[in-house]
């Protein structure tokens, strides 16, 4: 396995899902909310994913095991970033917030939240 150029991929992927968590705060400012709880990880994400890109590598051929490693920890880490709007915004518990986040990401349809009409828009896109 490839760790640099595991993690440089990695890095690029943190990197699209900082600039993709943009979306939610355009939606929270048309809506007059709060954006405080996507800043954070959008930041997180951001440097995170520049620190990992930024390693070089003198190899770039990559094989099925990367590719398993990149995707998995890819959505492990993801989710795990994605949950902090919860966690702020909502004071909802990190396993719940994880939950909540791999099932929108997966776009499997299971909530353990009750209202989800009382949530901000933000949150809900």
């Amino acid at each position: 396995m490839r760790n640099k150029l595991v993690y440089k991929y990695i890095g690029k992927v943190l990197i699209g899902f900082a600039i993709l968590l943009l979306c939610p705060v355009i939606v929270g400012l048309c809506y007059k909310e709060p954006i405080i709880p996507f800043i954070i990880p959008i930041l997180i994400s951001g440097v995170l994913g520049i620190i990992l890109n930024s390693l070089k590598s003198e190899n770039t051929n990559l094989y099925a095991k990367d590719g398993f490693v990149i995707v998995t920890v890819s959505w492990f880490l993801i989710s795990i970033i994605g949950s902090i709007p919860y966690m702020i915004g909502d004071k909802i518990s990190f396993f719940d917030a994880f939950f909540e986040t791999a099932s929108g990401f997966s776009t499997t349809g299971a909530s353990i939240l009750n209202d989800i009409d009382s949530l901000p828009k933000s949150i809900i896109f």
